[in-house]
């Protein structure tokens, strides 16, 4: 079982906003945990205007030695919300989870923990999912083919999945949250941040299931992939520019990926408007010549 919320080597930060149907199996994943250290579960509910409040205020009363609840009045937003929950973390390892994803994996906390502790170069470490499309009811394996990644993988489009990581409690972090408030995907600048302190690992078991619903941040918006196209070909580029860390090659290899896995080979004469003509060949072209060196 889990220990005392007392001085906590694992901080989680859990965010929830409307998630009255997946809240308490957030919650359960985070307390079946099976470690030998302590850990605290901080949960930021913003302003929901369904039960989901109700059923933090439930479990936080059943396990006040594990869990605090930090709600807000009125609705923050997810960016706000998430920096508030952030700084209330004072694990020496902060675990993200959001309140419409779960853990599967007990031992999850004890094998990211003991790989930080022994690997002292890695400033976050993550695992393999289980993506659950909630229409459905459909369950898929995802799985990463490489186990090592570094500011180059970030520059060309990684984001380490959000619900499985564990990531050393750097202040750099929420600065840089609060520097780039306004993106709207928190995950990507927590991956450039840790990648910039470190290397990233990818544990081969899978510990999380990442939810698709109506009603998600990413799920529910509307076209949502010329959404990523355009998050990464323009806002995160300004980003690494401004962190001074954009290559120009990198960048070309990520819109190639993401483009020929949204579009296939389609892409060159259909899609997306956006990107013009010749971008779209470079960038696929760099693509296929990363891939061969595999660099």
């Amino acid at each position: 079982m889990c220990k005392t919320i007392k001085a906590p080597l694992v901080s989680i930060c859990m965010i929830t906003y409307n998630h009255e149907a997946y809240i308490a199996e957030a919650i359960e994943g985070v307390l079946m945990q099976r470690t030998d250290f302590p850990i605290q579960l901080i949960i930021g509910e913003d302003g929901s205007t369904d039960n989901t409040r109700k059923i933090c205020e439930k479990y936080q009363k059943k396990h006040p030695e594990i869990i605090e609840l930090l709600p807000s009045e009125g609705n923050l937003g997810m960016m706000p919300n998430f920096i508030k929950t952030l700084q209330a973390c004072t694990g020496k390892y902060i675990a993200l989870c959001e309140g419409d994803d779960y853990w599967i994996n007990p031992n999850k906390l004890k094998k990211q923990v003991n790989f930080l502790e022994e690997n002292e170069e890695y400033s976050l470490v993550f695992s393999n999912r289980v993506v659950k499309i909630e229409r459905n009811h459909s369950f898929t394996q995802q799985r990463h083919k490489k186990h090592i990644f570094t500011i180059k993988d970030v520059i060309s489009g990684f984001v380490p999945s959000t619900q499985t990581c564990l990531l050393r409690n750097y202040s750099s972090i929420n600065q840089t949250l609060t520097k780039y408030l306004n993106h709207p995907s928190g995950d990507q600048l927590v991956g450039l941040a840790c990648a910039q302190l470190g290397k990233i690992y990818c544990l081969a078991d899978s510990t999380s299931v990442y939810r698709i619903t109506e009603t998600g941040v990413w799920s529910s918006r509307q076209n949502s992939i010329q959404f990523s196209l355009n998050i990464y070909n323009k806002l995160f580029k300004n980003i690494l520019i401004s962190e001074g860390c954009y290559n120009k090659y990198y960048h070309f290899v990520g819109l190639g990926r993401k483009l020929l896995s949204f579009y296939g080979y389609k892409v060159i004469i259909q899609s997306p408007p956006s990107i013009s003509f010749f971008k779209k060949n470079i960038s696929i072209f760099c693509y296929i010549i990363h891939r061969i060196l595999k660099i």
